[in-house]
């Protein structure tokens, strides 16, 4: 089936090009419908900053990270996209609470003597195919 046809059927949506959806879109609940085209470079720097700064997400530390990237950009000329300082402002007012991360894997932390270790058998048929993948990951170089 073409993309086209399985954007018709609705298998698919249609997503605009250039987009990327990062974890600091997901944590400031940013609708990618609304942005403008114009706004993605901005939002592509804020999260690879966001990323290397650690990832950021209490309340507390976005703001001050929002501070900080929208000065950098005043300072230096740069445009930055309009929805990260309504963003900041909501949360300085308390209008917009990061939700906290849900997600099923553990982000990975320090090993301490408080932490508990777990092990979890896997199924044997899912890791025959991650060591068949592995394989032909070693095969072409990759590991």
């Amino acid at each position: 089936m073409s993309e086209k046809a399985a954007v018709k059927s609705g298998q698919v949506k249609k997503r605009r090009k250039g987009f990327v959806v990062s974890a600091l879109s997901r944590l400031l609940e940013l609708d990618e419908r609304l942005l403008k085209y114009e706004n993605r470079d901005s939002l592509e720097m804020a999260a690879r900053l966001w990323e290397n700064l650690g990832s950021p997400s209490t309340r507390p530390q976005l703001i001050n990270f929002l501070e900080d990237f929208l000065k950098a950009c005043q300072r230096e000329g740069r445009y930055y996209a309009p929805i990260l300082l309504r963003r900041k402002r909501e949360l300085q007012r308390g209008d917009f609470q990061p939700k906290p991360n849900t997600g099923t894997q553990a982000t990975p932390g320090p090993i301490t003597e408080n932490t508990v270790h777990v092990e979890r058998e896997i199924d044997p048929a899912v890791r025959a195919k991650i060591e068949g993948w592995k394989q032909q990951l070693r095969e072409k170089g990759f590991l």
